[in-house]
């Protein structure tokens, strides 16, 4: 985010700071395709390690997306958004749906009573 919204950074619940691309190149990748698929930075390790065919040693947060860029899956219909800003827990979290965003914003003393729900369909 560089403006819109009049905000900078990544700490922000609009669709401008949720999207970040995954790019992949590399054996089994379909050459030149693009997709929407969702998908979540804690996808990002399990992915890396199967393309790798490594076998990471502890359980791994988030799955591979590797079924997800071949076309064999689905990404995330839905996947939990939430950003912290320092010294303090988080200042929002919410649920982003394929189609909806729902986010509760969150103050220095707790939850502030603002509560967003967005359709992204009606007003992108």
């Amino acid at each position: 985010m560089l403006g819109e919204h009049r905000l900078t950074g990544k700490d922000v619940a609009y669709e401008e700071a949720l999207q970040v691309p995954m790019l992949l190149r590399g054996p089994g990748i379909p050459v030149g395709e693009t997709s929407d698929a969702k998908t979540t930075t804690v996808d990002i390790a399990p992915t890396i390690a199967e393309i790798a065919g490594a076998a990471p040693q502890r359980v791994q947060d988030g799955v591979s997306m590797l079924p997800v860029a071949q076309g064999t899956r689905p990404g995330y219909d839905q996947v939990l958004i939430q950003a912290g800003a320092r010294n303090r827990e988080w200042k929002f979290r919410g649920v982003r749906h394929s189609r909806w965003t729902y986010v509760e914003h969150i103050g220095l003393a707790g939850p502030t009573g603002v509560v967003e729900l967005d359709d992204r369909h009606a007003d992108p």
